[in-house]
């Protein structure tokens, strides 16, 4: 969902959702399904079917029947596959996964959510919504006269 069409029109009070460490997998790539090759995936396919079928999906039910104005992911969003080349489409996966609440998305990177493909998938979505380009993996939003600050903690430098 896009964050302006519903971040614009809250008013306070307000109600969001937080959420953390949900590492959406998918348990195996489209490519190696049609090979038949051995899916290397950190989870197993009984592991993500547990993982979501039966923790985020009624999750993410229970916080839609709350209503709240949005739901802010604190990090490592996605298992965070170790191929390169599927990063990407685990990401979008997962951004996909989540959107489909139907909900404003707010999106920290955490560790598993590797830089190259957080920033070629999430931040894209994340400009469309916010209506601005966003460069790096923190931001600002202004929500009912709140500034809320998303910091990416994985690229923390100390003296600047």
């Amino acid at each position: 969902m896009d964050c302006s069409e519903g971040l614009d029109g809250v008013d306070r009070p307000f109600t969001f959702a937080v959420l953390g460490d949900t590492h959406f997998a998918l348990p195996k790539s489209p490519e190696e399904a049609d090979e038949g090759r051995p899916v290397l995936r950190p989870l197993a396919a009984e592991q993500y079917a547990e993982n979501v079928n039966y923790a985020l999906s009624p999750m993410m039910e229970a916080i839609k029947a709350d209503s709240p104005a949005f739901v802010v992911l604190t990090g490592d969003f996605i298992e965070g596959h170790r191929d390169e080349s599927l990063r990407k489409a685990e990401m979008q996966a997962g951004l996909d996964f989540f959107d489909s609440l139907g909900i404003p998305l707010l999106i920290a990177r955490g560790n598993q959510d590797r830089h190259e493909a957080f920033a070629d998938t999430v931040l894209p979505y994340l400009s469309r919504g916010l209506g601005w380009q966003l460069e790096e993996s923190y931001y600002f939003t202004d929500v009912a006269g709140c500034r809320l600050v998303i910091l990416d903690t994985t690229r923390w430098k100390r003296d600047g």
